[in-house]
């Protein structure tokens, strides 16, 4: 479960990393082409912050109780869904149907993220 705790550190640096990226677009100009959409890149900052917070918070609350199964589940899917913002930042166009390959992205990210945080919760209730 230690995991948890290490890839909380990497998603942390992950959002300040895009933290200065969005300075550099907004307040520099710079990569117009590349970032065509600001907001989205706030909020795939934001997501990066929550996701680093959730995985810690779920390693100190949930501890030796998880497996690696559940810990992998949720470092997957904490990864994956604030990077939905960030194909977005670049193609805010993007085709987002439910059967586009974006859409059926989403929904496997979102599914890995519900098993895993579900699992964490049950754990959490004693269910499991």
């Amino acid at each position: 479960m230690e995991i948890l705790l290490k890839s909380g550190a990497v998603l942390l640096l992950v959002s300040l990393l895009l933290a200065w990226l969005l300075v550099v677009v907004k307040y520099l100009g710079f990569f117009p082409k590349v970032i065509k959409n600001q907001k989205h890149l706030l909020s795939a900052h934001i997501d990066y912050i929550l996701m680093a917070i959730l995985n810690w918070v779920v390693y100190h609350i949930v501890g030796p109780q998880g497996n690696e199964h559940m810990a992998h589940l949720i470092i997957v899917g904490s990864f994956l869904n604030p990077f939905l913002f960030l194909v977005m930042a670049v193609k805010p166009d993007i085709k987002k149907s439910t059967l586009s390959p974006f859409g059926v992205f989403s929904a496997i990210s979102f599914t890995i993220t519900t098993v895993g945080y579900s699992w964490a919760a049950l754990v959490v209730l004693g269910v499991i």
